[in-house]
């Protein structure tokens, strides 16, 4: 019989990697959505509030959840398409570890660029170059 511990050690490969990272994505890509809908009513319903929120959402702990959401949002499009296609052509799966590595290469080359851009304009505003 397995302990504890050992029955929740994760023992998994790449397509249960990610599943979970998948979810994870989608996850954060709904919180984020649930976020911005709540901020947006704040400008008909509690518009002081809503100036308080923007002072917020300019903080540089901010900028870098906006990177954590663009991360989240382009895996999740990216691994989906890679489902998506896999679903449509079932003899696929037998090459999931190589499909989870071109997700993993797109994801990287498509990213990379975007966070150092996006954190060129935090560490520039941290600067004072907004």
């Amino acid at each position: 019989m397995n302990t504890l511990v050992e029955a929740l050690k994760y023992k998994g490969k790449s397509g249960q990697w990610s599943w979970i990272f998948h979810r994870l994505s989608g996850l954060l890509t709904v919180a984020f959505v649930i976020t911005h809908v709540l901020d947006s009513t704040l400008v008909t319903f509690f518009p002081k509030l809503y100036k308080k929120t923007i002072v917020l959402f300019k903080h540089p702990l901010a900028g870098l959840g906006e990177i954590v959401l663009i991360a989240a949002v382009l895996y999740h499009a990216v691994n989906g398409l890679k489902v998506a296609v896999m679903d449509f052509r079932p003899r696929l799966w037998r090459h999931q570890k190589q499909a989870n590595q071109i997700v993993q290469m797109v994801f990287a080359v498509l990213f990379i660029p975007m966070a150092i851009k996006m954190l060129a304009g935090i560490v520039g505003h941290l600067g004072g170059d907004s």
